[in-house]
């Protein structure tokens, strides 16, 4: 108290001081996040009389259902698998030890089940996902090979993703890389397909109207990758090939500030003296670099797509890359560094299902374990004709609409 007293008194006279405000101060702390038992009480009611009628009866339970039939698991706990394993790449024997820290054991095959029976509830929504993504104006799409175990091996399976303007992420597993997968999810879409120039995309292309394909203005094929790696000339024509790319995206950033009713033409309006300089300059180029060297790949690749790569200034809203796909397909390489394989082909599909709603979770800033946790609640009883209402951009929507003032 001597301390304090000191504080709020003049020295010199003893007189108290007035309080006149304060300063704060804050820092962060950790909570570890818990397990909790929740308990359904049903009450029996028996009969207090002699009648032949009378019967024991059980009232109904009070708590919240669990997604899962007869489930231990309810659905935060769901969402909490779920994301650990496809959002944080958390394996799940990892996640088993974590449990067991808190006082609880949940086996590794336990949460096995749990994540093929969640998978096999949020399906509709993915399906109705992947059906409304063939009305978008673009759809960007790669893939990428996964492990799949089989019996006393694995083999190489591969994973799809569809990017549909910013509305719906979509993926899809086919055991082997051919256009059969991509040929089904695209079956009479009409729209923009945006890919790079791989042998499989080329033949895929076939069903898409012409004047509909955009390739992607990639620094790894079109002349400037590793510039610095090269030696002269080759090094110099990188870099100036790397100076027209620049040049592209800086007329497309300029454009896309711009009202969307304005941009195409803008757009085209800075691009296309770029581009023709640019052609005028591969052409040039194309007599005279060395046909085995690294950069006549480059200039080959511009010059034989040339067509699908100016595409973009028709509209502005295409890109000049297919990044958005290739970020997406990040998720499934980060996560197959910690869970290595997917145990069998069911699983890369389900796989598939979770990455899905996950990935268009996070392409409109929705929580994931919030919206998991919020749906797989309802999707049993949710009507099957609107089921596309409960894809994360809708659940969203209706969320912000029931918090508005």
């Amino acid at each position: 108290m001597g301390a304090v007293d000191d504080l709020r008194r003049c020295p010199c006279c003893g007189k108290a001081k007035v309080k006149i405000g304060e300063e704060t101060s804050e820092h962060y702390d950790w909570r570890p996040a818990s397990l909790v038992r929740v308990q359904t009480a049903r009450i029996k009611y028996a009969p207090d009389c002699t009648c032949e009628g009378g019967q024991i009866v059980i009232g109904s339970p009070t708590a919240t259902a669990t997604p899962i039939k007869k489930g231990l698991a309810g659905p935060g706990l769901l969402a909490h698998v779920v994301v650990s394993k496809y959002a944080d790449h958390m394996p799940l024997n990892r996640l088993e030890e974590g449990f067991e820290r808190q006082g609880v054991h949940i086996a590794l095959s336990t949460m096995c089940d749990w994540i093929e029976q969640a998978a096999d509830l949020l399906r509709p929504i993915t399906d109705a996902m992947a059906k409304a993504a063939l009305g978008a104006h673009r759809i960007h799409t790669d893939d990428t090979g996964i492990p799949v175990q089989a019996k006393g091996s694995t083999h190489k399976g591969h994973v799809w993703v569809y990017v549909a303007d910013d509305e719906f992420v979509v993926f899809r597993y086919t055991s082997r890389r051919k256009s059969d997968g991509p040929r089904e999810f695209l079956k009479g879409y009409t729209g923009y397909i945006q890919a790079d120039a791989a042998n499989l995309y080329a033949r895929l292309f076939g069903m898409i109207p012409k004047g509909r394909q955009q390739r992607k203005w990639d620094a790894g094929r079109t002349p400037g990758v590793a510039s610095s790696k090269r030696k002269p000339p080759d090094r110099d024509r990188a870099l100036i090939g790397l100076g027209f790319i620049k040049k592209l995206y800086e007329a497309d950033r300029a454009a896309m500030k711009l009202a969307p009713s304005r941009r195409t033409a803008e757009r085209a309006r800075l691009c296309m003296p770029v581009l023709e300089a640019f052609k005028v300059w591969l052409d040039a180029e194309a007599l005279v670099v060395l046909p085995k060297a690294p950069i006549a790949d480059a200039i080959g690749y511009a010059r034989n797509q040339w067509s699908a790569l100016r595409r973009f200034v028709e509209d502005a809203r295409l890109r000049l890359d297919n990044n958005v796909a290739e970020r997406q397909l990040r998720r499934v390489a980060v996560g197959r560094k910690n869970w290595l394989f997917a145990g069998s082909e069911d699983g890369a599909e389900r796989g598939c299902v979770l990455y899905s709603l996950l990935a268009t979770c996070k392409l409109h800033g929705v929580n994931p374990f919030n919206y998991l946790r919020d749906v797989l609640v309802r999707i049993d009883s949710h009507a099957a004709h609107d089921v596309l209402a409960l894809s994360p951009k809708t659940w969203k929507e209706k969320l912000q609409n029931l918090n508005a003032p």
